[in-house]
């Protein structure tokens, strides 16, 4: 690429982004058309690509990933690779190695506690979590504030459970 051409796409204004097309890519909204969904830390929304994505994998490739010694599973490992790969450029990771799937936000909070608070905590050091008492997943919201007490509790540092209001920060 010339240098004059790099400059130009540089400066170029960002594009805009379309909502309606946006929607239209999820098929949640064409059933539920004024639905505004703030629940993505337990279940986001999937766009179809997704769905039909995931939907094709268990109709052709399903096996073990990095198990199995058999065509079907090395068609998944390569496949789960990939992704790994895709997710690492998006999120400009320097190694794919970097990536770690999850099956929800209480798994990552809890594997950050138990990994990067082992190495950083310290005597005196004080986490502060946010109890989650008045929401359906109470007990996923405590699990949560476990792993970080379980981590406190063995480095001698502290954790704080703040109660925070629903409808903090109010206007």
């Amino acid at each position: 690429m010339s240098a004059s051409l790099a400059l130009r796409t540089l400066s170029a204004p960002p594009p805009t982004l379309d909502a309606a097309s946006l929607r239209a890519d999820f098929p949640i909204f064409a059933r539920n058309p004024g639905l505004v969904f703030l629940d993505t830390a337990a279940s986001a929304q999937k766009p179809r690509v997704v769905i039909d994505g995931v939907a094709e994998f268990y109709r052709t490739d399903y096996a073990n990933v990095h198990r199995g010694v058999y065509a079907l599973s090395e068609r998944s490992t390569r496949r789960f690779d990939a992704a790994r790969e895709t997710v690492a450029g998006f999120l400009n990771a320097d190694d794919p190695s970097e990536v770690v799937f999850v099956r929800g936000a209480t798994e990552a909070i809890n594997l950050v506690a138990q990994t990067w608070g082992v190495a950083v905590l310290q005597p005196g050091d004080e986490v502060l979590s946010r109890r989650w008492s008045t929401t359906p997943t109470s007990s996923r919201g405590r699990c949560c504030a476990t792993g970080w007490a379980s981590r406190s509790r063995s480095h001698r540092s502290a954790q704080t459970i703040a109660s925070i209001s629903p409808h903090w920060p109010r206007r």
